[in-house]
C-alpha cells in the first residue's frame, strides 16, 4: 500500500524535478538525445545577464504572489474554516461555493475575470465604480503603473495586482479545505470541556492545543 503510492511519487514528481535541474546545464532542444550538449553554467550567465531585466521581474512577480498569498489568502481561508466549523445554517452551501474555485482550471478562471469582472465596458467592477463610458473605463489589465515600488525600478504593479486576485479567489477556498478537515477531525469532546471551563472561542482553540499536546 506504501510501495506503489511511493514509486508513483518518485516517478512523476521527483525524477523529472532532478531531470530539469540537469536539463539546465545543458543545451537541447528537446527532440533527440544525441543533440544534447552540456554547456554548464552557461544558461545561468545568460539568465542573470542578457535577460537580467526578465529574470528579476519575474522573481520579483513571485514575491509578490507569495507574500499576497500568505499575508491575504492564508488568513481568510482560516476564518472561513473557523466560521464554517460552527455548523452555520447552508454550511454544505458555503463550503461548494468557496471551493469551486479550487477545481476550475487556470485557464477558466482567467477567462471569467477578465471577461466578467475586468472588462473596462462591461466588468463588475466598472459597473460598480460607475466607470463604464467612453473615457471613462478603468483598463485593470493594461495599467502597468507601480503602485508599491521598489528598488532599481521594480514594484508591483496595478495590472500584477490585478493578476493576484484571481490567485487569492483559488487559494481562499484550497486553505479552507485543509484547515476546515483539520478542525472536523478535534474531538468535539475536548471542545465542550473548554466550554464547560468558560473558555471563549479563542480559549476553547487554545484549550485544544493544551490538550492535544498533553
Amino acid at each position: 500500500m506504501v510501495g506503489i503510492p511511493t514509486a508513483l511519487h518518485i516517478a512523476f514528481v521527483w525524477i523529472p524535478a532532478i531531470a530539469t535541474i540537469l536539463l539546465s546545464f545543458t543545451n537541447w532542444n528537446g527532440f533527440k538525445l544525441s543533440g544534447m550538449k552540456w554547456v554548464g553554467l552557461r544558461n545561468y550567465r545568460q539568465l542573470l545577464t542578457v535577460f537580467e531585466k526578465d529574470f528579476y521581474e519575474a522573481l520579483f512577480n513571485n514575491f509578490w504572489v507569495l507574500l499576497f498569498l500568505f499575508v491575504v489568502a492564508t488568513p481568510i481561508g482560516i476564518l472561513v474554516a473557523y466560521l464554517l466549523d460552527k455548523n452555520l445554517k447552508g454550511t454544505a452551501i458555503y463550503q461548494s461555493l468557496l471551493y469551486f474555485p479550487v477545481v476550475l482550471s487556470l485557464a477558466v478562471v482567467g477567462f471569467i475575470w477578465k471577461s466578467v469582472i475586468y472588462s473596462p465596458r462591461q466588468g463588475l467592477l466598472n459597473t460598480a465604480l460607475g466607470r463604464t463610458g467612453e473615457g471613462n473605463q478603468i483598463d485593470w489589465l493594461g495599467d502597468s503603473d507601480i503602485i508599491i515600488p521598489f528598488f532599481g525600478g521594480y514594484g508591483l504593479s496595478k495590472n500584477f495586482l490585478a493578476l493576484i486576485a484571481p490567485m487569492i479567489w483559488q487559494h481562499v477556498g484550497y486553505v479552507m479545505v485543509l484547515y476546515l478537515a483539520g478542525l472536523k477531525s478535534a474531538d468535539p469532546a475536548l471542545q465542550e470541556a473548554g466550554s464547560i471551563d468558560g473558555a471563549t472561542g479563542a480559549g476553547r482553540v487554545s484549550f485544544l492545543g493544551d490538550r492535544c499536546r498533553g
